[in-house]
């Protein structure tokens, strides 16, 4: 069920999830704007900052819709809800590991191909499409995957998290489109990649915790080792392991089984993904 004390380790994991999205939706941006310079159209940017706001309003939109509709809930439903919830945002979270993985080697070249012809069709809309649903993507899936959060960790310092996330990331796109060597786009995102694969492990363990509580998957019910005098999951490195991680001072089986065999595979699929990418040869 929900956890009611304050959990501040949920900051890093708002910083975290803002910041990963937050460059993602800056490095569209970034390319789009740099491809109007390029093709002489400053002119057309006037769209595109139009689109930016748009799409942050339509996420603060999500986010007042997605903070009415969940709440409320009590007894078995705030289980279920709580349960889909989190299943939901690892299934998405997983998607946009693995997409980012198979696209990213045409990521730049698919914007750059739509703002061209956005221009030379002389569309304002398109271009403000482009931003705007790029904004509006992030901005749901920074929503999403915050309510889990705080519905898996407990409330906390969210807001702070996520403003310095966002902080941080608008400062880190800009120094890369500046051309400041030191920071790795590559190695950015394959930090928190991992980190966010294991981040959604930790949802999917606690959505099996929530439908066991309430008899929907009774199965694997045994708890397989409790070591909370040790090490707590609901406060200091326990509480942090817990909002990052998944941690759980004493698991079941199910959410021991479900954790693993998670890593394990999308391990697997990431692996083999790049080993394919690796070893194709041009065509």
């Amino acid at each position: 069920m929900a956890f009611e004390e304050p959990s501040p380790p949920l900051l890093t994991t708002a910083l975290l999830i803002t910041l990963r999205e937050t460059v993602e939706a800056s490095l569209v941006i970034g390319i789009v704007l740099a491809c109007l310079d390029r093709l002489q159209a400053r002119q057309e940017r006037i769209f595109v900052w139009m689109g930016i706001v748009a799409g942050a309003l339509g996420s603060l939109c999500v986010a007042v819709f997605a903070r009415v509709m969940l709440r409320g809930f009590e007894g078995e439903a705030e289980a279920l809800v709580e349960g889909f919830t989190m299943l939901l945002a690892a299934v998405l979270i997983t998607w946009m590991l693995l997409w980012m993985l198979w696209t990213r080697t045409m990521f730049h070249q698919t914007i750059e191909r739509d703002v061209t012809r956005h221009v030379a069709l002389k569309s304002g809309v398109g271009l403000f499409l482009l931003s705007a649903t790029s904004v509006l993507r992030e901005g749901t899936e920074t929503v999403l995957f915050l309510q889990a959060a705080l519905m898996h960790a407990g409330a906390g310092m969210q807001v702070l998290g996520g403003i310095l996330g966002i902080v941080l990331a608008l400062g880190a796109s800009y120094a890369l489109f500046c051309g400041i060597r030191f920071l790795s786009l590559r190695r950015f995102f394959a930090v928190t990649s991992v980190l966010l694969m294991l981040f959604a492990a930790g949802l999917l363990a606690h959505a099996v915790h929530e439908f066991q509580e309430i008899g929907y998957l009774p199965f694997f019910v045994g708890i397989t080792w409790d070591i909370g005098n040790v090490l707590p999951d609901t406060e200091g490195v326990g509480a942090l392991l817990r909002a990052i991680l998944g941690y759980n001072a004493n698991p079941t089986w199910g959410e021991v089984m479900i954790y693993v065999a998670y890593v394990c595979a999308v391990g697997l699929l990431w692996r083999q993904t790049v080993r394919c990418k690796k070893h194709r040869l041009p065509v």
